[in-house]
């Protein structure tokens, strides 16, 4: 009894967040926020100013999260090659995420094809921002200072600004309070 937590299913706050998706304005708004985002910076310059190349990381994320809910504690630990993987080659290649049971909290393994639109960003962000973004030789998708990865509360934060001041609608800080 001292363990039970007394509260079961959502919460009235995350209700009425949920609620704000039934506009299918604000759908549309949240599915078009990261290529609107991308529209707005020049991407391929060489010399892209850090806010920018943030927003765009941070539009990316917004993306992903879109194509394959996870936990923000998994996104941000995402690494090329073992969770953000190539299948296939040419024209017929596709991106997948991949956690292993190991790094999910219900041990199932998820595994989420990235494809059209969200394989394209995925792309343009390796290719062009992300290098922008390193600090030190890393693998993960979302580079921290270091050679780890970003701050699950940080990209949760940036995330839920982002989506704030495009949509109109406040995401809860920390998805889950995990990570």
């Amino acid at each position: 009894r001292q363990l039970d937590p007394r509260s079961y299913g959502m919460t009235i706050k995350n209700r009425k967040t949920l609620r704000e998706f039934e506009d299918p304005h604000v759908v549309q708004a949240l599915l078009t926020l990261p290529e609107r985002i991308w529209q707005r910076h020049n991407w391929k310059s060489d010399c892209l100013i850090q806010s920018a190349a943030v927003e765009l990381q941070v539009a990316l994320a917004v993306e992903l999260l879109v194509a394959a809910p996870v936990r923000c504690k998994n996104l941000v630990a995402t690494e090329i090659g073992k969770n953000l993987i190539e299948v296939g080659s040419g024209i017929g290649k596709t991106l997948h995420l991949y956690y292993p049971q190991e790094d999910v909290k219900n041990d199932m393994p998820l595994e989420f094809a990235l494809r059209g639109p969200t394989a394209s960003l995925v792309d343009r962000y390796i290719k062009f921002v992300r290098p922008q973004l390193l600090r030190a030789q890393s693998f993960f998708v979302f580079p921290g200072e270091g050679p780890s990865h970003k701050g699950g509360a940080l990209l949760s934060e940036q995330v839920a600004d982002l989506v704030e001041r495009e949509v109109g609608v406040r995401m809860q800080r920390g998805l889950n309070r995990q990570g």
